[in-house]
């Protein structure tokens, strides 16, 4: 409320417009927050001009904080009262605060004086007047003081210490019971006056304020009459006081009439563009959001924001965005007159999917001229858009009937978007509408249209309109009493359509609503071979391609550069034909299967018909994604190829289609998924150069296969495409340095093929080019890559991780190596000489510090004692180290066998993460010494597995026993001191478990299985 003009001789006025003055005080007793100035506020900004006064909620403490005027002496009839604007930030979070009063001191103690008790500042700008005269000719403070805890904030502004005029001014102006031509007025009167005017103003008409009377003389309250209908409205007044003149204007307080009442049949489909429909309205009880107008989102209408079935019009819809509780949200439509129809009902379309939450709730209520009916709750889901029919007949009309939509989250369901469409005041349907519009088997010239049918129609009516051509639906059929499904003909190729539809009930019912329209496009004529797309179209889908995906929600993408794990980590080796733009797949995130379709290609004409594209694929560290190519053969789709594996960049992939029946022209289809792997991220698949020709005439062998790898041989094996019965090999070695040079290392070989003569752990590629006579060779195809086996750890050997000494070992591994000594008597030691094995430099990681560890067993299995339980390092990477000193491993530690076997047992395990270069260890065998053999006797332990107590007999004195499981944590420890010991382990949980004894000062470590 505005008061825009004032007579007074006021002491003092503040607005704040360019700070508090230091005249103010400010009292900051509790919490962090204190006053402060603001000259950009958020909300609704200041009373007027720019600025304000604040404060914040406290939030550990409850504020107590003054905001403190001038010293006033107060003097009747010239400043004996204290005005000022308060409001709360929102008004979801209402702000306490008390204005308290001091005769003394401008200190907190001195304010003992009540003047408005504590309560909340309202969400809107609020005036407070207060009145001084009792302290005539003392000189008083005025504090706001704040006593707010976990809100949000307190706005002041506008103080004015001035007289009350001889003709107070109303406050608290409201308008009720909006017609289309009336409206109730009324306020509070503050002073005597018994008579008031009023000035009306035109908004939609252009009319200003003016000062000057409307009307004069009015009661309160006032119905003003004689308004136009949906028309913008303020009003304004003043108290008349007879001789003392009338009070300052105050105002305005806006409005907008009721539309005049629609006659029914009625409705609305909320195709407004986003906005509100005319001569609707809507509120909430917060005053923070209201209903919204979309043709998609927010993000959980429907589920997840998949929207299924179909509503008459499509298009927009009215919904309630359910991810913060903002109260009650009322949409209403206009008043409609009912008084024609026979058997009033109410329809309209709802969904409702609270996926994950509790289900949010609508209720439907209808004005019958003198009250509000509820008709129906809505809390459940919903399958897709569902048709809800409300049957109003029993309701007494007295006048024309309204509906109320709220929205409401009584149960929570933050996840539950509810939305609405095409609201309907009729007669129950004489001839009911079809549902789920679809269209299939689309083709150049025609198209499959199909629907449900919910009534008992057994003809419909069919409207088909030329997007491409500018056409728009005229509600006039195209085709008139067809079947269902209907194949439509004629169509022009390449081209956008919409199709509607109507049930046909006959002379007596008439035709339903028409539904729809669903969306298609026509096929391109069928392109000639030979037919290539590089897919150069400034990152546009090349006109005839088609493309969609399962879920709806990414397609292929069309780039000359990026997606950023194209390639290795983006980075593209090799080349296409065309170069530039490709057609290309995101990985980032699972979007389920994505399909990319060619146009039709007519092969007749090619007398070896095959399709190639370039290819290039690189899944990083995640899993691989999967291509599927598909060639359509005039009847069926047919799976040509899959492909799953990394390429070297760019490769051509050619497929033979000559073993194909053609009926009609071919299509391809490229299929992107994540079957493998679903959820990895890292393989953006990209295809370029896509092509119908002759094929090669010699062609090229395709997947690549390796198997029964040995330290120096491997079976070669591949697909042979053509009439090839020999095929040339290529075998680099990576490992030595060495990249292909397309010359044959062996020529003339077999299908498959035994590679001999290889070195172990070595790095290896491959390639292979078939040998068709008279045709020459084909191209290379490859390579396929591949390690020889590592020799196994022997004495005068080496001991490497299972990545050998070129590669890193794997993700989630676990291995054991037994080392043996080549003759009895001998004892194995282990130095390394290399070191890369994950550590955790600031915890625990998987154990004991460590991400990948080693442990190692003095003996020729797991079940003796170890020699060390968890090993880690990075001496040859990064140089980390573990936090946990035990676990430490660094370049020239050795571990020597004291068993009397000589062996050594060696575990390794590695987490699902990060995998590193590894370890390499020289291996020495020398003779056992009778000092180094343990004196297996020295304790004996039993029974393992154990269940309960564990027994532990020495020769000496046990002076402690420790227990820790598997991730290095101590969970047991006692001292005996006795040559027998019961370990009481019934308490420890099923597992594994390191038990370290110390005897003499001399600590081993045995391995004990709990069950």
């Amino acid at each position: 409320m505005i008061a825009f003009c004032w007579r007074s001789n006021a002491q003092f006025t503040e607005s704040f417009e360019t700070e508090i003055p230091a005249t103010w005080t400010i009292l900051d007793l509790s919490s962090t927050n204190s006053w402060v100035w603001d000259d950009t506020p958020e909300g609704d900004g200041a009373q007027d001009g720019s600025a304000i006064a604040r404060i914040e909620s406290g939030y550990d403490n409850p504020n107590d904080d003054y905001l403190v005027t001038p010293q006033i002496t107060v003097t009747s009839g010239l400043n004996d009262r204290i005005t000022f604007y308060v409001k709360s930030r929102s008004g979801t979070f209402l702000e306490p605060y008390e204005v308290l009063l001091s005769t003394t001191a401008a200190t907190a103690a001195d304010f003992t004086v009540v003047l408005q008790e504590e309560s909340n500042a309202p969400g809107e700008w609020t005036k407070v007047t207060l009145d001084l005269s009792a302290y005539d000719s003392q000189s008083v403070y005025v504090a706001i003081r704040s006593t707010s805890q976990d809100e949000w904030e307190l706005y002041v502004d506008n103080f004015v210490n001035d007289t009350f005029p001889a003709c107070m001014e109303p406050t608290d102006l409201i308008v009720e019971n909006i017609s289309n031509a009336t409206v109730d007025f009324a306020w509070t009167e503050n002073g005597t006056a018994t008579s008031w005017n009023i000035e009306i103003v035109d908004i939609t008409a252009g009319e200003t304020v003016t000062g000057t009377p409307t009307v004069s003389g009015a009661t309160n309250p006032y119905t003003i009459t004689g308004l136009t209908s949906n028309n913008e409205y303020e009003i304004y007044v003043q108290a008349d006081c007879g001789t003392e003149g009338p009070s300052i204007w105050v105002g305005p307080i806006a409005f907008t009439t009721a539309c005049d009442a629609f006659t029914a049949p009625y409705i609305q489909d909320f195709d407004n563009a986003g906005d509100i429909p005319d001569c609707w309205s809507m509120y909430s009880d917060s005053g923070q959001e209201d209903w919204f107008f979309n043709e998609s989102g927010p993000s959980h209408v429907g589920d997840g924001g998949d929207i299924t079935g179909t509503t008459l019009s499509s298009g927009y819809y009215a919904v309630c965005d359910a991810s913060s509780n903002h109260g009650p949200r009322y949409l209403l439509s206009p008043l409609v007159d009912v008084s024609t129809l026979t058997t009033p009902e109410l329809r309209f379309y709802e969904i409702s999917d609270a996926e994950d939450s509790d289900n949010a709730q609508l209720d439907v209520e209808i004005w019958d001229g003198a009250a509000w009916n509820l008709m129906a709750t809505y809390n459940t889901n919903t399958v897709g858009w569902e048709l809800k029919t409300i049957d109003i007949s029993g309701l007494t009309f007295t006048g024309p009937a309204q509906a109320r939509f709220t929205f409401s989250e009584p149960n929570g369901g933050s996840d539950d978007d509810i939305a609405i469409d095409d609201v309907i005041f009729d007669n129950p349907i004489a001839c009911i509408f079809p549902a789920d519009l679809t269209v299939a088997n689309v083709t150049a010239t025609t198209a499959d249209l199909a629907w449900t049918e919910t009534g008992s129609a057994t003809a419909w009516n069919i409207e088909i309109v030329n997007i491409t051509a500018g056409e728009t639906a005229t509600g006039v059929a195209t085709l008139s009493e067809i079947t269902n499904p209907y194949t439509v003909t004629a169509l022009l190729p390449d081209t956008n359509y919409e199709f509607y539809v109507q049930s046909n009930c006959g002379a007596t019912d008439g035709n339903s609503f028409w539904v729809g329209p669903v969306s298609f496009q026509t096929d391109c004529n069928p392109l000639m071979a030979p037919y290539t797309e590089g897919f150069d179209n400034g990152g546009a889908i090349p006109d005839c391609w088609r493309m969609y995906s399962d879920s709806g929600e990414e397609d292929w993408i069309f780039e000359a550069s990026g997606l950023s794990h194209v390639g290795n980590d983006g980075v593209i080796t090799g080349s296409t034909t065309s170069g530039g733009f490709y057609a290309a797949a995101d990985a980032s995130q699972e979007h389920g299967p994505r399909y990319l379709l060619s146009p039709f290609v007519d092969v007749s004409t090619l007398t070896t018909p095959a399709l190639s594209f370039y290819e290039i694929s690189n899944s990083e560290d995640s899993a691989n994604a999967q291509l599927d190519v598909e060639v359509w053969d005039g009847a069926a789709w047919n799976l040509m190829a899959t492909y799953n594996t990394n390429t070297s960049g760019w490769e051509l992939k050619t497929l033979d289609l000559s073993g194909l029946t053609f009926t009609g022209p071919a299509q391809a289809r490229f299929t992107y998924s994540e079957v493998i792997e679903p959820g990895d991220f890292d393989d953006d698949i990209a295809i370029d150069d896509v092509t119908f020709d002759e094929a090669p005439l010699c062609m090229s062998p395709t997947a690549l296969t390796v198997s029964n790898i040995t330290t120096t041989s491997a079976d070669l094996a591949w697909t042979a495409n053509g009439t090839a019965t020999t095929w040339n090999i290529e075998v680099i070695n990576i490992t030595a340095g060495e990249t292909a040079t397309g010359v044959a290392t062996i020529s003339g070989v077999t299908n498959p093929y035994t590679l001999t003569d290889l070195t172990d752990d070595t790095h290896y590629e491959f390639y292979v080019q078939s040998e068709c006579d008279a045709n020459g060779v084909s191209l290379w195809t490859g390579p396929y890559t591949f390690a020889t086996a590592i020799v196994p750890p022997a004495c005068g050997g080496i001991f490497v991780d299972g990545g050998g000494s070129n590669g890193n070992y794997s993700d989630s591994e676990f291995s054991s190596t037994t080392i043996l000594p080549d003759s009895a008597g001998q004892a194995v030691t282990i130095t390394f000489t290399y070191v890369d094995i994950e550590v955790d430099t600031f915890g625990p990681g998987e154990q004991d510090g460590c991400y990948d560890y080693l442990t190692i067993y003095n003996g020729p299995d797991n079940t003796y004692p170890v020699l060390a339980q968890t090993l880690c390092g990075q001496d040859s990477g990064n140089g980390d180290n573990t936090i946990v000193a035990s676990s430490e491993l660094h370049v020239g530690d050795f571990y020597t066998s004291t068993d009397p076997s000589g062996a050594l047992t060696i575990e390794f395990t590695s987490d699902p993460y990060t995998s590193l270069t590894g370890w390499e260890a020289t291996v020495t065998c020398t003779a056992l010494s009778v000092d180094d053999v343990v004196n297996e006797s020295a304790f004996t332990y039993f029974p393992n597995p154990v269940k309960n107590t564990l027994t532990l007999n020495a020769k000496k004195s046990i002076e402690n026993i420790t227990v820790y499981n598997m991730l290095g944590q101590e969970v047991l420890r006692t001292t005996p001191n006795n040559i027998a010991s019961e370990l009481d382990m019934s308490n420890l949980n099923i597992g594994t478990y390191f038990v370290k004894v110390t005897i003499a000062n001399v600590t081993e470590t045995i391995r004990v299985l709990k069950q």
